[in-house]
């Protein structure tokens, strides 16, 4: 795995690690899998300028 994947460790709210596995169940991925999709989502969607900007 150590040569086709960088690893990222995630630290979470107490509590928050059991949502969003339960999330994940929910759209029949794991963990991994919907954190993943997650990012590249964001990614997306900030090239397209639709990330909020805070105000």
């Amino acid at each position: 795995m150590a040569a086709n994947y960088d690893r990222i460790n995630l630290t979470v709210a107490k509590g928050r690690k059991s949502v969003i596995q339960a999330h994940a169940v929910t759209k029949g991925e794991s963990v991994n899998g919907f954190i993943n999709r997650a990012i590249d989502e964001a990614m997306e969607r900030d090239k397209k300028g639709g990330a909020p900007d805070g105000d």
